[in-house]
């Protein structure tokens, strides 16, 4: 009997992200945090921070659908300070 390794589903704004993001957490994971008993799967991707801000609600309702998901990282990449979040640092 196998049993899948929990997973980390991040949500991205757009290609960029989408390459660096997995490779980013897992760096953290391993190397600074030493926990290989989480994996990251490939992000879901929004086509920028519009519609990912419009649609994040979706964006998490399909995250979580991912076999294994563990938990959802939605991540917000600000340009500046005018930049309009869904939430405050």
């Amino acid at each position: 009997m196998t049993f899948a390794v929990p997973v980390i589903v991040p949500i991205v704004e757009g290609p960029g992200d989408e390459a660096a993001t997995p490779v980013l957490l897992r760096r953290i994971l391993y190397e600074r945090l030493g926990r290989y008993d989480l994996d990251i799967v490939r992000p879901k991707k929004a086509k920028d921070k519009g519609a990912l801000i419009k649609r994040l609600e979706n964006f998490l309702l399909y995250a979580r659908k991912t076999p294994g998901c563990a938990g959802i990282l939605a991540l917000f990449i600000r340009t500046s300070r005018r930049s309009r979040l869904p939430c405050r640092a």
